[in-house]
C-alpha cells in the first residue's frame, strides 16, 4: 500500500495532450491509495471480548475473545477540483502541504465507526487526528524538497 505505486506510472505525460494532466494524475492516484486504506483497514482487526448468548432453553452464555471488529468507511473520495486548488493555490510550496491537509482531512471523514456483525451487532464511533501526523509529514517533505534543490542548485 503505497501512494507512490499509485502516481509513478502517470508521471511523464506530454503537455501538449493535457494541459492538466498532472492534476489529473494526482487525483486519480490519492484516490486509488484512499481504496488501498479502505481494503487494509477493512480487515478485523479490533478486539471483542465479554460474553453473548445464543437463544435456547436455557440460554446459553457464549464468551468472546476475537478481533472481529472493523472500521467502516462511507467511501469518501477526494473531488477533481478540490485537488486542482490546492495544487493551484498561488503558491507552488503550499501545494504539498495543501495535498496532504486535503488528504488527511478526507481519510478522517472516511473513517468515523467501527463496526463488528460477525458475533455481536455492534457499532462505536471512531476517530484518530490524521491532521497531526499529516502535516508533520508534509513539513519534513518539504524540508527535503528544499535541501534537494539546494543541493542542485549548488551543483550547477
Amino acid at each position: 500500500m503505497s501512494f507512490a505505486a499509485h502516481i509513478i506510472p502517470q508521471l511523464g505525460q506530454s503537455i501538449e495532450d493535457d494541459e492538466e494532466w498532472y492534476v489529473k494524475a494526482m487525483h486519480q492516484a490519492l484516490n486509488n491509495y484512499m481504496c488501498d486504506i479502505e481494503t487494509a483497514l477493512s480487515m478485523p482487526q479490533f478486539l471483542i471480548t465479554g460474553t453473548t448468548t445464543v437463544p435456547g432453553t436455557p440460554p446459553v452464555p457464549v464468551p468472546i475473545a476475537s478481533p472481529t471488529a472493523k472500521i467502516m468507511n462511507v467511501h469518501t473520495r477526494l473531488v477533481y477540483d478540490e485537488v486542482k486548488a490546492a495544487m493551484w493555490c498561488g503558491d507552488g510550496s503550499l501545494t504539498f502541504p495543501n495535498l496532504f491537509k486535503l488528504f488527511a482531512s478526507k481519510l478522517m471523514m472516511n473513517f468515523m465507526t467501527v463496526y463488528d456483525n460477525t458475533v455481536v451487532a455492534a457499532t462505536s464511533p471512531f476517530s484518530f487526528d490524521a491532521m497531526t501526523a499529516f502535516n508533520t509529514t508534509a513539513e519534513l517533505f518539504m524540508t527535503q524538497i528544499r535541501t534537494i534543490g539546494a543541493s542542485r542548485s549548488n551543483d550547477t
